[in-house]
């Protein structure tokens, strides 16, 4: 009798889950393989309709899966794109300030180059002379 009475609790319990899932299934418009409908009072027995439905059903899901996955794809793309356009202008810019920077800084060695040749000729020809007789003596060996 004991046995018996453990037997009624767990399908008691199956049951309960099997009712459980059916409603959660209900509320978001879902139907799974394990449903069946019977038909002329034979349990267990699925009709060819039926199992078309299902066949539809997954043929739903699967396309539903495949354009989500698709746009998935798209976004995270989108992302890439979007983060590769920002280094590429980030690069683009600080190229662009190192060359103005570097020329400036030329441009402002050319003038106090300019500056000291004028204010000092004389050492400046002696300078360039020097290092003309430097380079010749490098140059020689």
């Amino acid at each position: 009798m004991r046995v018996r009475r453990q037997g009624t609790v767990d399908r008691n319990k199956n049951d309960a889950v099997a009712l459980e899932r059916s409603v959660s299934e209900l509320k978001f418009g879902r139907s799974t393989m394990a449903e069946s409908k019977s038909t002329g009072g034979q349990a267990g027995k699925t009709t060819e309709a039926d199992i078309q439905a299902q066949i539809d059903q997954l043929r739903d899901d699967i396309a539903g899966l495949t354009k989500l996955i698709g746009t998935l794809g798209n976004e995270k793309a989108s992302d890439a794109r979007a983060r590769a356009e920002k280094f590429r202008d980030d690069a683009t810019r600080k190229g662009h300030e190192a060359y103005d920077r570097a020329r400036e800084e030329a441009m402002s060695i050319e003038e106090d180059i300019e500056d000291h040749i004028r204010s000092r000729p004389l050492q400046s020809i002696l300078m360039a002379a020097g290092f003309g007789f430097l380079a010749a003596l490098l140059t020689r060996r």
